[in-house]
């Protein structure tokens, strides 16, 4: 019980009062303890005298501190009587039969009853004198519900409306002091995590972070949106305050073009591969590269991302430099005749003399055919690595005989033999094929058979001096109407001149930075 300035409070706990006779009775016993619960720990139940036929409950404050004392024992009834005489103040309206005495400073609260072990487990009932606790109410946007009113014992829980959170304790109790553990509870509104911006970007929100808000964001300019552009606050059922934003927030990073790079050579940019960044190149020129395409030597980042123009590379000159494993197929069926096969080896000796021979550089293989393959003066891509001068005097060696035209058979050896052998996995594959005439065997698989080993065929198709050219299998062969090379198909060998030989030259070169 506590004490306020004016007035002591008093509690009284405790039932209704039978007068009845009950021979026998038994009551529950304990003596000046602090608790109900220490009363039921160390007391016990006792049979009463003959002249004993109540249960008395007595609850005392006095100075001895912040709790009751408590007694529980057999009482005469006559005593109960005088108790309440002697102190008439009732505790009720209800219970005429308890009386209270609230006289400050001390106060003490009874109450009889007469049936066995009526007094065991009894401690509070609101009509016999205990106060109510203070009262209390319903959050704003939530819900109390509450068991036994505001008396001692009762219990007041609470809830929050659909998107609040509960803040504070779910529950109030009102203790035999009629003190309440916790204060009713307020319902704060759930809101999501604050968005206010977005490095290098900004946000658009229909109602800051509250629930329901949709928040649009956008991007700087040469920035771009990573993740949602549109987010919305939900109730996540986690009870707490928070929501939860439908998506990630997004980022914004920076525009870029694809990173370049430049191999025997240098470059600089004013910022990396971002948007706006310039880029400047140079080669190794002590060491013979030069820029390809020439005159390539910057490039910038656009707002679309690409490049003005593909990085360039730094190269040998071409010729004579190439890294390129050339192999030359060369057509010696009889509509070809001694004289065009001495025009067609001139030609192919004047481009072959334009590049340099080495282990950086090309090298070159060379086979003939007719009905078979002539694979007793064939040179093979590692026969000569090192002297351009070797492979032509073994290329002057090679004769011209036969008949027949089996193209096919040709090109499947060579990419079953002639590529594997000395084939540098480094070093650009190039395949020529030179025919004059028609083939007499199946040529589409074979011709598929040397593009899937990787290498780039080439097919000069010349004007025979007799019969005809097929142009469909000449395509089939190549795989590529642009790697037909259409410059002799009206002058015949004769095209097969010095400006033509420069012009495969150029050709045989490529495009170095691929």
């Amino acid at each position: 019980m506590n004490n306020f300035p004016g007035k002591t409070l008093i509690l009284c706990f405790f039932i209704l009062i039978s007068f009845t006779s009950n021979e026998g009775l038994r009551c529950w016993e304990c003596e000046n303890v602090k608790s109900q619960e220490e009363c039921l720990e160390k007391g016990r139940m006792v049979e009463c005298k003959e002249n004993q036929d109540t249960c008395q409950i007595e609850l005392r404050h006095g100075g001895w501190g912040d709790y009751p004392l408590i007694e529980k024992a057999c009482k005469q009834i006559s005593a109960c009587a005088s108790n309440h005489i002697q102190d008439s103040g009732r505790a009720s309206i209800y219970a005429k039969d308890t009386q209270c005495n609230k006289k400050s400073p001390s106060s003490v609260c009874r109450c009889c009853c007469s049936t066995d072990g009526c007094n065991h487990e009894i401690l509070f009932c609101e009509q016999l004198g205990g106060l109510p606790c203070p009262p209390v109410y319903a959050p704003t946007n939530g819900y109390m519900e509450c068991t036994g009113g505001m008396a001692p014992y009762s219990i007041c829980s609470f809830s929050c409306r659909r998107g609040y959170s509960l803040v504070g304790e779910s529950t109030s109790t009102c203790d035999v002091w009629s003190k309440r553990d916790n204060p009713a509870p307020t319902c704060e509104p759930i809101v999501c995590r604050e968005v206010n911006a977005i490095r290098f970007g900004s946000v658009s929100c229909t109602d800051s972070n509250n629930l329901e808000s949709q928040c649009s964001f956008s991007c700087n300019q040469g920035y771009r949106l990573h993740g949602a552009s549109r987010v919305i606050c939900y109730e996540d059922m986690d009870s707490d305050k928070w929501g939860l934003w439908s998506r990630p927030i997004p980022q914004c990073k920076p525009l870029q073009c694809k990173t370049q790079s430049i191999f025997h050579g240098s470059m600089r940019c004013t910022d990396r591969n971002l948007v706006g960044s310039d880029c400047s190149f140079r080669c190794n020129t002590g060491r013979g590269f030069t820029l390809y395409p020439p005159g390539a030597t910057e490039n910038s980042c656009q707002v679309n991302e690409q490049w003005t123009r593909p990085a360039p590379c730094c190269t040998l000159p071409c010729p004579p430099f190439a890294k390129m494993d050339f192999i030359v197929v060369l057509d010696s069926s009889s509509s070809v005749g001694a004289d065009n096969w001495l025009k067609m080896k001139k030609f192919v000796k004047s481009f072959l003399d334009d590049f340099t021979v080495r282990e950086d550089s090309a090298h070159f293989g060379i086979i003939r055919y007719n009905k078979v393959v002539d694979t007793d003066t064939q040179i093979f891509l590692d026969d000569f690595p090192n002297s351009i001068d070797r492979v032509l005097e073994a290329f002057d060696k090679i004769p011209y005989d036969g008949s027949g035209t089996r193209t096919g058979n040709a090109l499947l050896y060579t990419a079953n033999t002639m590529i594997p052998r000395g084939n540098r996995p480094d070093a650009r594959d190039v395949v020529l094929l030179i025919t004059d005439g028609a083939s007499q065997d199946d040529v589409d698989k074979p011709g598929k058979a040397v593009r899937d080993t990787g290498a780039l065929v080439f097919v000069l198709p010349v004007k025979p001096p007799v019969g005809r050219l097929n142009m469909t299998e000449v395509e089939l062969i190549a795989g590529d109407k642009n790697n037909v090379i259409r410059d002799a198909l009206e002058g015949g060998f004769d095209a097969l001149d010095e400006e033509f030989s420069r012009k495969m030259s150029t050709l045989l070169c490529g495009k170095p930075c691929e």
